[in-house]
């Protein structure tokens, strides 16, 4: 079954938790994030499905040579850690903005702030995001220097 398919079903299965909240959260913002969390999980299978497969020569040289470009990318599980020890709010808006497409002034309207405090949160997240981003690329060529 597709994707797509496997993401409706979902929504279909939790429209009843929908339905008990749908006061507080926008449905267009819900079936995102069933969307969203449905996609990470299937990520997260498929890693730990590649992770239990015997690498060959060729996979290990193509490792080595994805891990000296390490300095020019950040692994995906890496930035949703970095984005999951935000601060609630700040991760919440920049969630909001980042990765739904609304804009300051909706996201003000969905949780009761102004869109400077808005504004500020994203503000905030993208300055602590780097700043974390930036230590894991410290670690990450420390570690490949000692090796």
């Amino acid at each position: 079954m597709s994707s797509l398919n496997m993401i409706f079903v979902k929504l279909i299965k939790n429209m009843n938790e929908y339905l008990r909240r749908h006061e507080d959260i926008p449905f267009e913002q819900w079936m995102r994030r069933v969307s969203i969390n449905y996609i990470i999980d299937e990520f997260r299978k498929e890693k730990r499905y590649r992770e239990t497969i015997n690498l060959g020569d060729d996979a290990i040289e193509d490792h080595q040579h994805a891990h000296s470009e390490l300095d020019s990318r950040y692994d995906k599980e890496e930035i949703i850690k970095a984005i999951e020890n935000l601060p609630a709010m700040s991760r919440t808006v920049f969630n909001l903005y980042a990765i739904d497409g609304y804009k300051h002034e909706e996201i003000a309207g969905m949780l009761g702030i102004s869109s400077g405090t808005s504004k500020a949160h994203l503000f905030r997240a993208r300055k602590k995001l780097q700043e974390m981003l930036s230590e894991l690329k410290k670690k990450a060529i420390t570690k490949t220097v000692v090796q």
